[in-house]
């Protein structure tokens, strides 16, 4: 690292205070070919840090990693965020991803089909309950009569509620007892990487 201090006019106690934030502060004297890959990692992210910037990108920076580097990763990114570092993070592990990040982008082909928050995300991927009914309109009407605050949504393929979900079979009686014939209601989850991929149009 001191070596690529000078390419940028660092002095030691900026090393010092970069290989504290990353985490690498009590390495002493052992050379950088004998660190672990979640090391070489955080060295990287420290190099980078030299030059001050305020963005930093990241492509699969956990790749490879066991569970500890992975963690050790995260940790380094999130507290430098904290710090006011803007990372952006290009990886196919969602997972992982969704514990770091506040805004998505989806790529396909080198363009940007689709961008959102960790929020909107959350949204779009919660439980539902999926009701398959022959009169879409007139069970929407009755629900929303029997509970006012009932989210429901009418899509192509039937009802979807995403509240009272605890409350299917009431709800099953509810609508066949005022002439709604009812043929599934099911609960339905979209996991991130399925909304991916139906995102990806895959």
């Amino acid at each position: 690292m001191l070596r690529f201090s000078i390419l940028y006019g660092a002095d030691r106690k900026q090393i010092k205070q970069l290989l504290e934030k990353v985490g690498l502060s009590n390495m002493g004297a052992k050379k950088a070919g004998e660190f672990s890959l979640g090391m070489r990692q955080r060295l990287g992210i420290a190099i980078s840090l030299l030059s001050n910037p305020e963005i930093l990108v990241l492509d699969e920076p956990i790749n490879g990693l066991d569970p500890a580097g992975i963690k050790e990763i995260r940790d380094v990114i999130l507290n430098l965020n904290r710090e006011g570092v803007t990372f952006i993070i290009s990886s196919h592990l969602l997972d992982e991803l969704a514990k770091v990040v506040t805004e998505y982008g989806i790529i396909a082909d080198g363009k940007l089909i689709d961008e959102f928050s960790s929020q909107q995300l959350e949204r779009r991927c919660r439980k539902s309950v999926k009701i398959s009914i022959d009169d879409n309109k007139k069970a929407l009407e009755l629900l929303k009569s029997k509970a006012e605050d009932i989210s429901a949504e009418i899509k192509p393929d039937g009802l979807y509620l995403s509240n009272y979900i605890e409350n299917t079979a009431s709800i099953n009686r509810y609508l066949i007892s005022n002439g709604v014939s009812v043929s599934e209601i099911a609960i339905n989850e979209s996991v991130f990487e399925d909304y991916f991929i139906e995102r990806l149009g895959k």
